[in-house]
């Protein structure tokens, strides 16, 4: 399953990189937990990770690593999960007035019940995973935008 979509931020692309790939816990809704595992040079491709997520109660925790590290303009990342997987890919492009950041991601299930799942519920899957995009966005563009020195 497919999730695709962008947001412009008003601040300049070096600090809109910074922010979004350094501090997601503190501006992500599902993002609890996000720890770092192990360090290549700061960030770079094979640095590991833990994220755990929380939604509508339910905690998940993904093990991940930096596949992709071109600041300020591309970020990528890989998640296994027990139940599914992520592969998350950032752009982000200097606009007018801003940085237009986009994401796409790919969610694929692990297990056979997971994936059954996924086949029966795909529409209803792949709406809330537009919704929450769109509530991600927002808070990113507003967590950017009134905290841009953070480092």
């Amino acid at each position: 399953m497919n999730n695709d979509g962008s947001v412009v931020v008003n601040c300049p692309i070096e600090d809109v990189f910074r922010l979004t790939i350094n501090h997601v816990a503190e501006w992500s809704n599902v993002v609890v937990e996000d720890k770092l595992i192990n360090d290549v040079n700061n960030g770079d491709v094979g640095t590991t990770f833990l994220s755990v997520t929380e939604d509508n109660g339910r905690r998940m925790e993904f093990q991940g690593e930096v596949i992709e590290h071109d600041p300020p303009h591309s970020s990528a990342i890989y998640m296994k999960g027990d139940m599914f997987n992520i592969d998350c890919q950032y752009q982000f492009e200097e606009v007018d007035g801003g940085t237009r950041v986009s994401q796409q991601s790919s969610v694929t299930p692990n297990g056979l019940i997971t994936k059954l799942m996924f086949a029966i519920m795909g529409p209803f899957i792949a709406r809330r995973g537009c919704d929450a995009l769109e509530r991600e966005f927002a808070s990113l563009k507003e967590f950017c935008e009134t905290h841009p020195s953070l480092q």
